[in-house]
Parts: structure tokens; C-alpha cells; sequence
């Protein structure tokens, strides 16, 4: 440029001429020989996977080396910048087509887009090139394999499991697939795909955030959530977040004892707008299946990690982590109820074309399907290079090929056609035959609940129901056999055994037993309940030890499981006879196996419906289905060396228990029965029952031989004749469920055995007793020196010898009052009358189950023992019913403050307690009142809580029997601040005070009797809870005859001056106190029983 200036030259081109200082000069131009280099750029926008190898497609600007060869160079700065490979290759290229074989070494995918220039062609000449055994095979812009190349370890087992139906030939072919299409297995369990074909959105509408609380994560765990944070954060799975959503993290413990790290989107879930994505039906996609030869199944590696979450719905997976900051997913999280639909969705979207062709998609289930092995390799082909395409990972694991028989949605597939899967059908077909009427009769509620559905169902079911009447031997005829296949084989087969449709709402109805669970798959089509699958599922040793609720639980968790392929995606019931289950999804801080059971349910879409037990008979008796298979190892039925022991028709079943015969500790005598030589008969417990035969009013009990004569020898005679050798004589036995530590049966002992007239017998042959009785009637109290030798308990009546008098011939502890001057007679209960009396006083309709200290309170009133204390501890803390019932006890934080009144009715407290269960009686709630000076509590049943009600019955049963109180004390309710009971409390002239607004504990008294009375009501009604009115006069007698924490005295004695009769002491009586008044605890009580005195002398005198 510097020449053309200085010499005033310009450069014409359009003319062709040059203009140097006005003279011009004409130019020519000469074409050049062909160029020896062109740039490479790509021909398509593609997306190299990470760690993967492509052949892509390039081109050049113009025509290069027609029919001649290249060198194809890589471009050193787009290697640099982009960390691929370009390999160097002799090409034969036409045109523009130029095939580039490019290496991701990255961890990363990396897209290259259409004319990015990433290599150059240079011209080389034939006589250079040297020929190589290498063949290029480039097929599509797909990946080239050397056939060289050995097959990588991830593929390894999945390859093995493939050569049962192939062969040599075959099984070539398909490693060079593998080999193929490597990239698109997961190496790693940090080798995850992501596609870009669906994004996860979450539609909340348009409410606002929701934050959860921040929950407290256990030090020792903090570790494995750091650990878990990191490792998604390096896989890309999460980024920093700064939402105003928070949900709490939940580390649930895998079997292998590693930490899996969960959150706890429930409060997410109830705000999502759930998408409808229309599901194929099954019956159609199993139509499609028959007449192939071959089958496999896929599996994605964690296929929700696969799927991205749009960037404006990332702050709704936000979480926080104690000190570790709030994050947020950016990859679609398990947990949210909408990601079924958009898995299904992906699926559908890569498969598209090839479904119902050569593949079928069900949610996650994805089979491929031929009639020949060719065509076979063909589709597995196609599949996977939609997958390479939409980058998806598949878990080699979890894969499946070429086999001639696969299971798929609950049917077995196979070249002969579809079979339904036994398993769905397996609890019925193998039903035991019945062994005992209990049997007959579970068998009997699973048939009569879909009878509607067999033709004739009285007169198939008649030889069954014949053996379950009253008084009527068990005996198995060939009729009642007939009767029980016919219906056996009615209930797997139409009309009750359906196919499922995609349109009809799915019903799961579970249930669990001491011994098993059990379920019924059903569907409403066409307005008809139709059964599509049966399951039923053995409790394990340590499953029988949960609790109701958590057996109920798992039951449902464990049916939902079994059922996935139906239910998953589908919004469904699952129906239960266990109402805990409608409120147990809202637990807040769930941990360990709840925790891991809540992970599991997330990922379904269902509503929990609470029916009553009397319609809930299928899953009912599934769940109790009996079991006699000799190999099972969820049972623990001895049935082999019996014999055969006769005994009364109170008593139960003896049966092996780990070898053992378990022996209750409130028996004192037996510590270990291998260590024993005699065994208290009313304290053998067992597990399981077995009965042969029985009537109305015999049974014949199996006992395992050895634990008889091993176990039970006794070396002599006994004094005390309720302990015997085993193989003698059997008078009670209990079932640990029911009877261990606490009891349920009162007819154990019968009221006929225990009574006032066999105390004194008792005592007399009881080997303790007998010998203090001695004592009394020789009138010589032993030496140190002659009892030191003796039991503990002998020593410690010894030590208490003074104060124990003998009565009529019966032994009494005399308890004197503080002053001296009055005393109270102590029954010194034998040891054959402690189990009576504590089930009388605790586990009674009367007693109440009330705790330790009543319980304890109202046997010190009237009998004496040794460790008196720690017996009914033991007794109340093995009451199966009160640790089922009851909830830990809160310790207050501060005391609480007393309302001092000085007289009976003064001032009084009134509440309403429900909704309770409607009652036969049509009853609802509970009105309850309670009086601040004597602790008395009246609780009403009522219908409602219409003022009207309300008032009405406070005025006929309070006010006509106690009086007009001076105030009565009452929350905020509406009834209580009606004009109709405001009315009433003037004209009485009630003093009327209330609560603070929403602070029911400033009525604290009232509010801890309502908590009692629930309890205690919990404890004795039956199961469909509508008799509850029928036992709370007795259980409200149970809770005024126990003493009151803050009176130390029971309501009866503070307003009576005396202790109410129990029926305990009815059976037992209780001794004359006309001289010596009972001694009461309080001076409003003592002097209230000296005023009664007085009147009933003069009532005497007049």
C-alpha cells in the first residue's frame, strides 16, 4: 500500500488496469492449477457424548480431489479449545462428503455446530499410502469399532447372561453390537447421560414459595451428606441456589450400610399441578408381544438423572443443608410426584417410531421384540441409536438380551405366547387346605367377599359352612374338599380374575396380620369391582415384632412394590381397615425405615382411603392365610415328634419357640425353663398355634416331645399344686401377641377358683406364706441365725413379722395411720392370686390400663406381697395394650400453677372431647366435667355440640346431682359462648370464666383428663369403635377410684370420705374397718369420714 501512495497509483479491478501518475496500464489475470489444501468444517450440528468416539460427516466450500485420496489433519486449535481428538485419515472423499472420526475425552458432552472448521485435507499421491488391516465402518455418522478391540469389563456380565440361546455365530454378532455401541452403557455410577429432547417443569400455579423448617441432621451423618453434596456436585446434578423454596434432606440407610440422600418434597407435591399422559393400555401392549422369538429389556441408568429441569423451576428443588448453603437440582430429582409422567413422556418421544413396530415403552419398562435373531440385532440397533442420539445412558446391570422367555407388566412372555405371571394368582392357587375351623373360616371371608360374582355361592360354599357351626367337630370330608376347589379355582378365573384397563381407577386393599400381610388388586370397570392380581407375603421373625401401625404400613409399602407395574403413574386408592394410615403420611421428621418406606411411596401417585373391618375381608383374610409348608423360613411351627395332650377348653396351644418354652418374668419361679425342673403352668408362653381337631368345648394340643421330657422332668412332688411336670397336666397357656407380661384373657382364671373363701387355703399351701402363718400361730418370731439360710422373700416378711396379724385365719399386714390411732387391713396375697388380682386392678374394663402409680395405688389399698412395687411395674410395662395405646409421656417444662378452691363444686371445668366415631347409640363426642376441688370427673356422650345439647345435659346430670357450682371454667368454643349457655349460667347464677384464645392449656387439668379418657377408651373398644358409649361409665369408675397425683388420694375418697368397691374386691372381700376406720390422706377427707361417721350412727339411732 506504502508503493501504491507514494507513486499516486490506483487500482481499477473492475477494469482490469492499473493507473500509475495518469498513465494506464492493462492487467491481466491467470487462473492458478488446482489447490493441494481445503478446510474440513461439519456438516451437521451434533453432540459428542463424553469419554465417547464419533464418525461425523464433514464437507469442504467447493469440490476437492474428485476420485483422488486425502490426508485429513486435524485443526491444533480446535483441539485445544475444545479437548476432542481429530484422528489423522486417507479418505476418499466425493464431493463434500468427508467423513471425520472425532474422540471426547472429556467427562462432558460437547456439541459441535454446522461449519466449524476442525480439519484440513491435503492431497496425497496413491504410490504414499501404504494398506493397513484397519476398516473404517462408517455407517450414518455413527460410531466406528475395530473389531481388534476387546469387549470393556461393564459389558462383560451382561454379555455372559446373553449366550444361553445363541450361538458361536451369533454371540460374535452381538459383542461386535456391544462393542458398537459401548458408549451408550454406563461405565460408572458417575457415567450419567443427560438429553436435551424434555425438560422437567413443575407447575405450582401461581402460589407462593413454600419453606420447610430446617431439621437437625445427626452428627454422625453430617459426613455422608457432605460427601453426597460433593458427589453431585461434580456430576452436575446440583448447582447453588438462592430460592426462596426450601425443602428438608432425608439420609435414608441403605442394606449395604451406606447413606442414601433423599429429600422430602411432600410439601412440593401438594402444590403440583399434576400433568395426564396418556398411558398405552397394557392389554393392547401384551397383544402386540406374541408370535416373537426373541426379547430383550432395557434399563436407563438413573433415568430421572438423565432428564433436565428447566432453569425457572430449578429454585422449586431447592434444599438446605446445615452450614452447607441452599442448593437446587438441576437435573430431575426423585421424589416429585410429576416426574413419572415426564419419563414416560422421554421415553415415548426417543422411541418414536419404533414403538408397537420392533419395541413396546411402559413407563420404565422397555422391551424389544423379534421373530428371528437377524432381525433381533436390527432392532437392537436402531434402539440404540436413538439412545446414543438423545444421549442416554443405559445400566448394563440392569439389561437383558436376547433371552426367550422375560417377565413384562405381570405377564410371562415367551415364543408359545403370554401367560399370566403365577405370582399373581400364587396366594390363591396354593391356599393350604384347611386344617382347623379358624382356617375354613379365613378361607370363607375371602370367597363370600366376591360372591356376588359365583353363580350358586350358597350352595358351593354349604359343606364349608356346615363345619364352622356351633358345637360342630372339625371333620374334612370329600364334599367339603369339592366345595373348597370349586371355589378356589372360581377366584382365578373370570368373572372375578380380570384384565386391567388404562381408562378405570386402580384399588389396593392391604392388610396385616400377627403372622402375614396380604392384598387384592382390584378395578372398577364398568361400575364393578374386578380382581386383577392377589398377594400375600409371610411376616419374617422380626416383622412380627413391629407394631400394628408399622405392620400396617408395610403391607401397603410392600403391595405398592409388588404392583408397580400397574400402579406406577397412575393415580390410585389403596383402602385400608387402619386408620392410623390416613394421618401417618403427614410424619414430619421421618428417619431410618420409615424413612426409606415414605422414599419408596413418593414416587407414586395415591389417595388412602379408611374402611371398616367388616367390609375389608379380602385382604383381611389373605393376610391370614395359614401356613404349613415345613420349609418356610418365616415360620416357626414345630410339627414333627408331637404328642398328643388332652386338656380343657380354656386352654390354648403349645408350640416350639426357638426350642424353647418362653417363661413370663411374673412368675418368680422359673428363670430359664433348660435350667428348670418345673414350670409354673399359668406363665408358659408361646408364638404360634397349631389345632388339629377341635369342638366347641375340646381341643387336642400338639407339645413337642423333647421340650416335654428334656426340658420338664421333675426330679419329685411339688407343695405348691400349680407347678407340675409338663407331661402331666396342663392348666393355662398363653400366646406371647396376647398374653406375655399382661394377660387379655380373664377367663384364665376363673372367677369360681379365686374367691374370699380360698384365701386362706392359699396361704396355707402356698411354700412362703405357710411358713410366716407358722410363725403367727407359735406366737415365736425366728433368730437371724434360723432364717438367714431362707429365700429373700421369706427374710422379708421375717423383717415385717410385727405388723402381720392373723384374722379368721388369714393373713393380714396392718398398716397404721402417721398418729396411731387408725390402721387398714393388707391381704398378704399368696402367689396363685397375683396374676388375678393384677389383671383385675389393671387390664379390667374397671381398671382401665391406667399407669404404674394408680394401678400400684389401688393394690397398696388392699394387698401386701413381696416387690409388690416392681410386679406391677413388670405387669404394666409388658401390657401390650398400653405400650400400643399409649404415647410417652411429656415432662412439663415449668410447674404449673394450682387453682386453689376450698369446698366440693365450687368451681368446676367443662369441655368437649371429639369427634369421636359415631356409636351404635348415635353418639359422637364427650362432654366432661371436672371438678377442681375433688378431681370427680362426669363424662357425658352426646349426639352434638349444640348449645342447647350442651346445657340440657349439664343441668341433668351436674347440676340435679351435685348442685349448682359457684363458677364453671370452659374454653372459646362456640357452644360455650352461646346466649342459650350463657342464659342458663345466669338464671343458675354461675359464675362463667374461659380460656385465653387458642390456649387450651390454660385449662390444663381438663385438657390432661380428656388425653386419659381417650387412652383409656382406645384400650377396650372393638375394632369398628362404635361401642365406645357403652364402656366409659366403667372406665370413668376405673379413673375415680385411682389416686390423683395432686391429691394423693383418689376423687371417691376426697368426695365420698371412703374407697368404692371394685369387683376384685367383691371376689376377694375386703376386711371388717368398722373399728378402725380406713386412714385417709388428706384432712378434708379424714374429717369428711368422721362427719359420715357421725350420720350414720344417728341414722342408726333413729
Amino acid at each position: 500500500m506504502d508503493f501504491l501512495v507514494t507513486h499516486d497509483c490506483d487500482v481499477l479491478l473492475s477494469q482490469n488496469k492499473l493507473k500509475i501518475k495518469g498513465e494506464i496500464i492493462q492487467c491481466f489475470h491467470y487462473a492458478s492449477s488446482a489447490k493441494s489444501c481445503y478446510r474440513v468444517a461439519i456438516q451437521e450440528t451434533v453432540n459428542v457424548p463424553p469419554n465417547s468416539e464419533m464418525i461425523v460427516s464433514g464437507e469442504s466450500n467447493e469440490p476437492i480431489f474428485r476420485g483422488l485420496a486425502g490426508l485429513i489433519e486435524p485443526n491444533e486449535k480446535f483441539m485445544e479449545k475444545n479437548g476432542l481428538l481429530v484422528a489423522r485419515l486417507i479418505v476418499h472423499p466425493e464431493m463434500y462428503n468427508i467423513p471425520l472420526r472425532i474422540i471426547n475425552i472429556n467427562n462432558e458432552p460437547c456439541t459441535l455446530y454446522k461449519g466449524t472448521i476442525i480439519a484440513t485435507c491435503n492431497k496425497v499421491n496413491e504410490e504414499d499410502i501404504q494398506t493397513s488391516e484397519f476398516v473404517n465402518n462408517v455407517s450414518g455418522g455413527q460410531a466406528t469399532i475395530n473389531k481388534g478391540r476387546q469387549l470393556p469389563d461393564y459389558l462383560h456380565e451382561v454379555f455372559e447372561s446373553s449366550q444361553v440361546n445363541l450361538d458361536k455365530d451369533q454371540s460374535e454378532k452381538f459383542k461386535d453390537l456391544l462393542m458398537e455401541y459401548s458408549n451408550i452403557f454406563s461405565k460408572s455410577s458417575e457415567d450419567i447421560g443427560l438429553t436435551d429432547l424434555v425438560e422437567h417443569t413443575i407447575n405450582t400455579g401461581n402460589h407462593p414459595p413454600v419453606r420447610q423448617r430446617p431439621r437437625r441432621i445427626p452428627l454422625a451423618r453430617m459426613k455422608d451428606a457432605e460427601a453426597e453434596i460433593q458427589k453431585m456436585v461434580q456430576q452436575d446434578i446440583i448447582e447453588p441456589s438462592t430460592s426462596p423454596w426450601n425443602s428438608n434432606i432425608v439420609l435414608v440407610k441403605k442394606s449395604d450400610g451406606s447413606w442414601r440422600f433423599c429429600i422430602d418434597f411432600r410439601s412440593v407435591n401438594l402444590l403440583v399441578l399434576r400433568p395426564s399422559y396418556p398411558l398405552p393400555r397394557i392389554d393392547d401392549t401384551i397383544d402386540s408381544l406374541p408370535g416373537s422369538k426373541f426379547f430383550s429389556t432395557v434399563d436407563l441408568k438413573s433415568g430421572y438423572y438423565q432428564i433436565p429441569v428447566a432453569k425457572e423451576d430449578r429454585p422449586k428443588t431447592a434444599f438446605s443443608f446445615p452450614g452447607g448453603g441452599l442448593w437446587q437440582f438441576k437435573r430431575m430429582p426423585m421424589g416429585l410426584c410429576n416426574s413419572a409422567p415426564v419419563f414416560e413422556r422421554l421415553m415415548e418421544t426417543v422411541l418414536s417410531g419404533l414403538t408397537w413396530k420392533i419395541c413396546l415403552v411402559y413407563l420404565d419398562d422397555v422391551i424389544i421384540f423379534s421373530k428371528s435373531f437377524e432381525e433381533h440385532m436390527k432392532n437392537l440397533k436402531e434402539v440404540f441409536q436413538r439412545l446414543r442420539a438423545a444421549n442416554l445412558k443405559l445400566n448394563p446391570k440392569k439389561c437383558n438380551f436376547l433371552k426367550t422367555e422375560v417377565k413384562f407388566l405381570g405377564h410371562i412372555v415367551s415364543e408359545s405366547g403370554v401367560a399370566t405371571d403365577p405370582n399373581k394368582i400364587q396366594s390363591v392357587k396354593d391356599w393350604p387346605v384347611p386344617k382347623s375351623i379358624k382356617d375354613v373360616r379365613s378361607f370363607l371371608g375371602l370367597t363370600s367377599y366376591y360372591r356376588k360374582f359365583i353363580l350358586k355361592y350358597a350352595d358351593k360354599a354349604k359343606p364349608l359352612y356346615k363345619v364352622t357351626e356351633k358345637n360342630q367337630k372339625f371333620v374334612w370330608t370329600d364334599d367339603c374338599q369339592q366345595s373348597y376347589e370349586e371355589l378356589k379355582n372360581t377366584l382365578i378365573s373370570a368373572p372375578i380374575l380380570a384384565y386391567p384397563t388404562r381408562e378405570d381407577l386402580f384399588i389396593l386393599d392391604t392388610d396385616a396380620s400377627n403372622v402375614g400381610m396380604g392384598a387384592v388388586l382390584s378395578q372398577l370397570q364398568d361400575g364393578v369391582e374386578k380382581v386383577i392380581c392377589y398377594f400375600s407375603k409371610t411376616f419374617s421373625r422380626s416383622e412380627r415384632k413391629y407394631c400394628v401401625t408399622r405392620r400396617e404400613l408395610l403391607a401397603v409399602v410392600a403391595s405398592i412394590k409388588h404392583f408397580h407395574h400397574y400402579l406406577y403413574g397412575k393415580h390410585f386408592k389403596v383402602r385400608s381397615d387402619h386408620g392410623a394410615l390416613s394421618w401417618l403420611f403427614n410424619f414430619k421428621n421421618p428417619e431410618g425405615q420409615l424413612a426409606r418406606w415414605f422414599e419408596v411411596l413418593a414416587s407414586y401417585d395415591f389417595k388412602i382411603e379408611h374402611r371398616a373391618g367388616r367390609s375389608h375381608n379380602n385382604a383381611d383374610a389373605l393376610s391370614r392365610r395359614p401356613c404349613y409348608n415345613k420349609e418356610c423360613p418365616h415360620c416357626a411351627r414345630a410339627e414333627i415328634n408331637y404328642e398328643l395332650v388332652p386338656t380343657h377348653k380354656n386352654v390354648l396351644t403349645v408350640e416350639k419357640c426357638n426350642d424353647n418354652v418362653i417363661v413370663s418374668e411374673s412368675c418368680r419361679n422359673v428363670q430359664d425353663v433348660s435350667d428348670k425342673q418345673s414350670v409354673t403352668a399359668t406363665s408358659i408362653s408361646c408364638i404360634n398355634e397349631d389345632r388339629p381337631n377341635m369342638t366347641g368345648d375340646e381341643t387336642c394340643h400338639k407339645v413337642k416331645s423333647h421340650v416335654i421330657h428334656n426340658k420338664f422332668k421333675s426330679k419329685g412332688p411339688d407343695k405348691n399344686p400349680d407347678v407340675f411336670p409338663v407331661q402331666s397336666k396342663i392348666v393355662r397357656v398363653c400366646t406371647r401377641s396376647k398374653d406375655y407380661g399382661c394377660s387379655q384373657n380373664e377367663k384364665d382364671n376363673p372367677v369360681k377358683e379365686i374367691n374370699f373363701e380360698n384365701v386362706s387355703e392359699s396361704q396355707l399351701s402356698d411354700d412362703v406364706i405357710s411358713i410366716i402363718i407358722q410363725w403367727k400361730i407359735d406366737e415365736v418370731k425366728p433368730t437371724w441365725a434360723d432364717v438367714s439360710h431362707m429365700s429373700p422373700e421369706v427374710k422379708f416378711y421375717w423383717s415385717r413379722l410385727n405388723s402381720l396379724i392373723l384374722v379368721n385365719g388369714i393373713l393380714y399386714r396392718k398398716w397404721e395411720s402417721y398418729n396411731g390411732k387408725h390402721y387398714d387391713l393388707h391381704i398378704v396375697l399368696p402367689a396363685n392370686f397375683k396374676r388375678f388380682v393384677l389383671n383385675q386392678v389393671h387390664n379390667t374394663v374397671t381398671g382401665g390400663h391406667l399407669g404404674v402409680r394408680k394401678t400400684l395405688s389401688k393394690i397398696k389399698q388392699r394387698y401386701f406381697w413381696y416387690k409388690m412395687r416392681h410386679d406391677v411395674k413388670f405387669w404394666c410395662t409388658k401390657c401390650d395394650i398400653c405400650a400400643s395405646k399409649k404415647a410417652p409421656c411429656k415432662k412439663p417444662k415449668a410447674p404449673m400453677k394450682q387453682y386453689l378452691v376450698g369446698a366440693p363444686w365450687e368451681r368446676m371445668a367443662i369441655d368437649i372431647l371429639g369427634p369421636l366415631p359415631c356409636s351404635v347409640n348415635n353418639n359422637r363426642y364427650l362432654m366432661e366435667v371436672q371438678d377442681y376441688f375433688s378431681k370427680w370427673t362426669e363424662a357425658i356422650p352426646i349426639p352434638d355440640t349444640e348449645a342447647v345439647t350442651v346445657a340440657k345435659k349439664f343441668v341433668e346430670r351436674i347440676v340435679t346431682i351435685f348442685g349448682v357450682p359457684l363458677s364453671i371454667h370452659s374454653d372459646q368454643g362456640s357452644n360455650f359462648e352461646s346466649h342459650v349457655f350463657k342464659e342458663m349460667c345466669n338464671i343458675l347464677g354461675i359464675h362463667k370464666t374461659r380460656t385465653t384464645p387458642f390456649r387450651p392449656k390454660s385449662d390444663g387439668m381438663v385438657e390432661k383428663s380428656n388425653s386419659t379418657i381417650e387412652t383409656m377408651l382406645s384400650a377396650f373398644v372393638s375394632k369398628h369403635q362404635r361401642d365406645w358409649d357403652e364402656y366409659i361409665y366403667l372406665l370413668m369408675l376405673a379413673y375415680r377410684s385411682s389416686e390423683h397425683e395432686s391429691l394423693d388420694t383418689s376423687p371417691c375418697s376426697m368426695l365420698f370420705g371412703r374407697e368404692v368397691n371394685l369387683p376384685v374386691d367383691l371376689i376377694l372381700g375386703r376386711p371388717e374397718t368398722e373399728k378402725s376406720p380406713l386412714y385417709l390422706k388428706t384432712v378434708y377427707a379424714y374429717e369428711l369420714s368422721q362427719k359420715l361417721e357421725v350420720i350414720h350412727k344417728l341414722h342408726e339411732i333413729n
